[in-house]
């Protein structure tokens, strides 16, 4: 309801005319939580308006941020499918309170059950980790990863053991889920 006040006050106020479609937030059926998934106004250069305080906090472009959403291509172009599930005919999420409760135990389950490549599987942890772990990440360092080092150069002993870890985990995973 704030959400909706919020915008009410915004048009009446200054006159300004909101698509409905970038302002409505989504409620996930499954858990009935509320999201807003993109809002935006284009305020003209010339205008002196300023619109008050959002009703809830936004998240702030940062590299950890353009980190994940590498992640999520690079899960898609080897998978061949969104980590998360999409309407197509709309362009949303359908699975938001997954989305909005994602940890290390989440991604973790979803890489060690579909991602078959160990080097993969260890870049995508890192890139999908929480935002306090990707906050300390460089692109430096992501782009000296195993992952995108040549399969000669791949023979390292800092790699297999990465592989084997990775291994390890992913068989831990799996007879977890088989309990």
């Amino acid at each position: 309801k704030a959400f909706e006040r919020y915008w009410i006050f915004v048009e009446r106020t200054f006159g300004i005319k909101v698509e409905r479609s970038a302002i409505e937030p989504v409620v996930d059926p499954g858990t009935g939580n509320v999201f807003v998934v993109k809002c935006f106004y284009e305020q003209q250069k010339e205008s002196s308006t300023e619109l008050p305080p959002l009703p809830y906090e936004r998240v702030k472009a940062s590299p950890a941020t353009d980190y994940w959403a590498m992640g999520l291509v690079l899960f898609e172009l080897l998978l061949e499918r969104p980590l998360f599930a999409v309407d197509p005919r709309f362009g949303r999420l359908l699975e938001l309170n997954r989305h909005a409760t994602w940890d290390s135990d989440l991604a973790a389950l979803l890489i060690y059950t579909q991602v078959r490549d160990h080097l993969c599987q260890d870049l995508l942890l890192h890139l999908l980790s929480p935002l306090s772990q990707r906050s300390q990440m460089t692109l430096e360092k992501i782009l000296s990863h195993p992952f995108f080092s040549p399969a000669n150069a791949q023979s390292s002993g800092l790699v297999k053991s990465m592989i084997q870890t990775r291994r390890r985990d992913t068989l831990a995973h799996s007879r977890k889920l088989h309990q």
